[in-house]
């Protein structure tokens, strides 16, 4: 009851810029201003996915059943990056409901651009490997399993160890000290700040964020996650050779064509040969090969779905907030390395 009363009086309290603040988080809104030329004074009256989904599997129960109001009490349109998910919310009764193309998606086009002219962007290091250990949220501690880390670290193919963690746990000491034992440190930036505490400016490096994560997965031919995350499907996206290490599934090559020796690291298995490692157990679809398990990747973050129709979309729904959520141009870099 507490939490439907602050829902209905939410929009009454913050402005739009607040409610809406998701948008804010990775630079995403950015990258759509940029890509599509929009008003950089304005924002989408709308709510935002912020990480890969492909369909309600992904989805908490909370997440499907709260909606955000505006002060006519009216649900916001939701805009998600999978047309499967788009049908199914609104079987269940969402209104509103649209999906567009990621923004993870309009980056890797421009990229593509850049390559016509320029070749690849960032050269992969031979051997490289790339940790993401699970990372904390606000009010929460992270559960990395430390020893796994160091473990496979100690695989003498790797030419270069690199860990990636999240601004929370890149901020604690004892986690980096840890990792800095046996790997290079990095963090891609931060998430953004509060949405009560000016969500829009770019203290932190938010901006850049997604610039960040593509330049360093680009450089590692190997990707670790602790789990199934955004940050394992970008980098199918990119071709990369992914292994996931959660130990409470059990996991086993779905590519027939690759040797079945392996590592046995705690209750996991990774495989020693080439190969992307994520098994039909961890998907929770049916898939056959290493090329539909991409494809999942891929349409989890909108890229069956067209710029046009994307473009269409987000015009109809940019709004002037109450205060100017503009980020001084000398803020953004991206503007003059990528667009």
């Amino acid at each position: 009851m507490v939490t439907k009363t602050k829902s209905v009086l939410k929009p009454f309290m913050y402005p739009p810029e607040i409610s809406l603040s998701e948008q804010f988080a990775f630079g995403h809104l950015e990258i759509y201003q940029r890509f599509f030329s929009f008003p950089r004074t304005k924002i989408l009256m709308a709510e935002l996915q912020h990480g890969w989904i492909y369909d309600s599997k992904g989805l908490k129960q909370s997440d499907s059943s709260m909606r955000l109001l505006n002060r006519r009490l009216r649900q916001y349109p939701l805009l998600v990056w999978s047309r499967k998910l788009e049908i199914q919310l609104r079987s269940l009764k969402h209104r509103s409901v649209y999906s567009i193309c990621s923004p993870w998606f309009l980056l890797l086009k421009n990229y593509e651009n850049l390559r016509k002219d320029e070749g690849k962007i960032y050269r992969e290091i031979p051997g490289s490997v790339l940790f993401f250990p699970s990372h904390s949220f606000p009010g929460t501690d992270s559960i990395i399993n430390f020893g796994k880390f160091r473990e496979i670290s100690q695989l003498s193919k790797f030419t270069s160890i690199t860990t990636c963690l999240y601004w929370l746990d890149f901020l604690n000491p004892t986690n980096r000290e840890y990792f800095e034992s046996f790997s290079r440190v990095s963090c891609v930036g931060l998430r953004a700040n509060a949405a009560t505490e000016a969500a829009w400016h770019d203290s932190g490096g938010r901006i850049n964020f997604l610039y960040q994560l593509h330049k360093l997965i680009s450089m590692h031919e190997y990707i670790v996650c602790e789990e199934l995350n955004t940050a394992a499907m970008a980098a199918l996206t990119l071709g990369k050779k992914v292994f996931i290490t959660e130990d409470q599934v059990h996991y086993r090559s779905v590519d027939k064509s690759v040797d079945s020796k392996t590592l046995e690291l705690d209750n996991s298995l990774i495989l020693s040969k080439f190969g992307v490692n994520i098994s039909h157990e961890s998907l929770g679809y049916e898939l056959t090969d290493n090329t539909e398990i991409i494809e999942l990747a891929k349409l989890g973050f909108g890229f069956d779905i067209s710029i046009d129709e994307t473009r269409e979309v987000l015009q109809c729904l940019l709004g002037r907030p109450s205060q100017n959520v503009q980020t001084p141009s000398d803020k953004m870099p991206l503007n003059q390395l990528l667009w």
